[in-house]
């Protein structure tokens, strides 16, 4: 992408009661579950160009009930205090809007060697989003990749590609298979692999669905290693390095042009999305890591202890169904060593939506800070000095697109909730998550 801002290549167009008792009722309830060229502005105002539009979107991304991909959870090991003592914010207080290149491309044109990468994924059409800044000058050397919910659209996350753009990532809202939610995989009725009673299913089917089934075959997903997350990225970083070279796409390869180079590799994802950001940030060092709503899943505590009696954090003798904080954790694979550290990992969410229940203590887990030392946005808005270089954030605002819309309103366009001057509340969160130093 030199100055002249060149045409991308051919294919390329514009998710109280006794102990026995509690874990059956849960388990019945969870079985049935093109250049732009601006200037520079303010936050408030450099945003405004991303329409609040109504792309279509699987309702099981946040229908009520909960989708079980948003499920609810809970209390967990004790909470890692991670915020560094200074950080410097000097660099966060206008956004630099530079001309863009941007531009959809099919997965199947990014294979190679007679593989085939699927762009129908269960009936539904799906392009990668592919943006950057057109002038070298205007980018920052790393990728930055973000990963859908369940049933939502690589198209739908406008605001948040344009802020990775100007933040001089080349940015992908990656195309993959997110049509079923990670819970409806794990909650087969009386399936004792692929069922809520086995609190290793999800961990199994995110490696799989990351790293295909050649690294890790689950009976509970069926993710051939052409159409695993990770080869999508590194296919389409090769197909970028090849036709597009004035990208620097070959710079997020290693040696030889056969792999990723995670380190200038940064992940996010939203719901289903923020849980893969969250494995891929476990496996590797990567740049940087940002969750919206989650970035892992939850299980039920009474099948991760001896003693249910452990899950009676309030103390009155009984698990009460609805006592969220009581009945759920986060994942046993949250709890596992990391290869990310806290200082490069940042996620929000709604203060109403289910997830609340346990992905501060997910966030804890992941060395992001303790729970209760959240930034609380609706208060402090985008005065970056006054997140005292915190991690974790929580919002309360009202969703664009539905009242009680919380899940999607952390990253959906059209859900996206906004200050009477138009800005998303979530904007100034995703612009420190992108651009303050991290080590």
């Amino acid at each position: 992408m030199g100055p002249a801002g060149p045409a991308w290549p051919p294919g390329a167009g514009a998710h109280g009661s006794r102990w026995q008792s509690v874990l059956a009722h849960l388990r019945a309830h969870a079985a049935c579950k093109t250049a732009r060229p601006m200037r520079t502005t303010p936050l408030a105002a450099v945003l405004l160009f991303a329409a609040c539009h109504g792309d279509p979107v699987d309702p099981g991304v946040d229908a009520a009930p909960p989708d079980p991909d948003a499920a609810v959870a809970i209390d967990a090991a004790p909470p890692i205090d991670a915020p560094a003592a200074a950080c410097d914010v000097s660099g966060l207080a206008t956004v630099p809007t530079v001309p863009v290149t941007s531009a959809l491309i099919r997965p199947s044109d990014t294979a190679r060697g007679g593989e085939t990468i699927d762009d129908v994924v269960q009936m539904q059409m799906k392009r990668h989003v592919v943006s950057a800044p057109t002038n070298a000058a205007d980018r920052n050397g790393q990728l930055f990749v973000w990963m859908s919910g369940s049933g939502a659209e690589p198209g739908n996350y406008d605001t948040i590609v344009a802020l990775g753009t100007a933040a001089g990532y080349v940015t992908v809202s990656l195309a993959y298979d997110n049509e079923t939610s990670v819970g409806d995989r794990c909650g087969v009725p009386m399936d004792p692999v692929c069922g809520v009673a086995n609190p290793a299913c999800d961990e199994g089917v995110r490696q799989e669905m990351i790293y295909g089934s050649a690294v890790h075959d689950s009976p509970c997903v069926d993710v051939s290693p052409a159409n695993a997350i990770e080869h999508r990225i590194l296919r389409l970083v090769q197909y970028l390095a090849q036709n597009v070279p004035q990208s620097g796409a070959s710079s997020f390869l290693t040696a030889g042009g056969t792999g990723l180079d995670w380190s200038k590799i940064a992940v996010g994802g939203w719901s289903q999305g923020g849980g893969h950001a969250g494995m891929l940030a476990r496996d590797h060092l990567v740049a940087r890591a940002i969750y919206a709503s989650k970035g892992a899943d939850s299980t039920l505590c009474p099948l991760t202890v001896s003693d249910p009696a452990m899950c009676d954090l309030d103390g009155d003798g009984m698990l009460t169904p609805g006592n969220d904080d009581e009945l759920l954790v986060p994942t046993p694979w949250s709890t596992t060593p990391r290869m990310t550290p806290g200082s490069r990992q940042f996620g929000a969410v709604h203060g109403l939506e289910g997830a609340w229940n346990y992905s501060p203590e997910v966030f804890a887990l992941y060395g992001m800070g303790a729970k209760g030392t959240a930034v609380d946005l609706d208060v402090v808005g985008g005065d970056y000095a006054a997140y005292t270089c915190r991690h974790t954030f929580v919002t309360r605002a009202t969703p664009a697109c539905g009242p009680t819309d919380y899940h999607k309103s952390m990253a959906l366009d059209a859900c996206l909730a906004r200050t009477p001057g138009g800005t998303p509340v979530l904007a100034p969160f995703y612009w420190y998550a992108l651009k303050l130093p991290v080590p």
